[in-house]
């Protein structure tokens, strides 16, 4: 053997081994086999973990992300990115995940217009740290209420600020979408501004989406499709608050809907 041979044999040893430890390097990781023949190897990244729904350091560019698809929390929610608001006052709210959604229920208990509750984010961030809030909801029920997505800061005392894309109910056959920003005082909602309605049906899945820039400048999306712009009245005194995640539904009689896939993105 030359040793221009000799030299090219080795070169291709040490490729060998050096694709060997790259290959072991990814397995570590949780990179998986998922075909094997003549032409090579295929390998595909892990999945998504528990472990990277919940930081604010993953690398997925997420604050919080819920697919509510991990088995062991069916039947009830994971209590380490939620905690329940309205469900023990004048009416019943159940949030219990199960088929990789969460089944939202509401029963108005009380003599009032609207019972409302869900579940809101047990993290909260800076308005400067958020990208935008997203999710999947779909109302099942034709009885008066809706289901929402909100992001939420709390001012003084009870009141509260909040914007909110919605599906709720417009008649037996149809419902209605549409965003808003409002703010909760002396016992009732005030509004500051409202997106075009748009129709839809009942039992059908539509993606809402709050967009958050660095200027507070806020932006509604639905189905993907920037729908309005809103620059809140308060705007100064919103950058200084932290801001937590929500959803919910709301009825003055009983209600059922559901949501899939909540994501609270860090600010590009």
């Amino acid at each position: 053997m030359t040793n221009s041979n000799k030299e090219s044999s080795s070169n291709r040893i040490w490729l060998i081994i050096g694709g060997a430890i790259v290959i072991v390097a990814l397995l570590l990781l949780g990179w998986q086999i998922t075909d094997v023949s003549l032409l090579g190897i295929k390998l595909v990244p892990p999945k998504a973990t528990e472990s990277n729904q919940t930081g604010s350091t993953s690398s997925s560019g997420t604050l919080l992300l819920d697919g509510f698809d991990k088995s062991s929390y069916d039947g009830k929610y994971n209590t380490s990115l939620w905690s329940c608001f309205g469900c023990d006052e004048f009416g019943v709210v159940t949030a219990a995940q199960g088929n990789s959604t969460i089944h939202l229920d509401a029963t108005n208990k009380g003599n009032f217009e609207n019972h409302s509750g869900g579940l809101v984010s047990q993290s909260s961030w800076l308005p400067s740290e958020i990208g935008y809030i997203e999710a999947k909801i779909k109302l099942l029920s034709t009885d008066n209420g809706g289901v929402n997505i909100l992001l939420r800061v709390p001012l003084e005392g009870t009141t509260e600020w909040a914007a909110s894309c919605w599906i709720q109910r417009f008649s037996d056959t149809q419902a209605e979408y549409a965003c808003d920003v409002s703010t909760f005082m002396n016992q009732q909602y005030v509004g500051e501004y409202k997106t075009e309605s748009f129709p839809v049906k009942y039992d059908e899945w539509h993606t809402a989406k709050i967009e958050l820039t660095p200027q507070f400048k806020l932006r509604f999306y639905f189905d993907g499709e920037l729908i309005g712009e809103h620059t809140p009245a308060d705007v100064n005194v919103l950058k200084a608050k932290h801001l937590s995640a929500s959803f919910g539904v709301y009825t003055d009689t009983k209600l059922t809907a559901f949501l899939d896939d909540y994501v609270v993105s860090k600010a590009p």
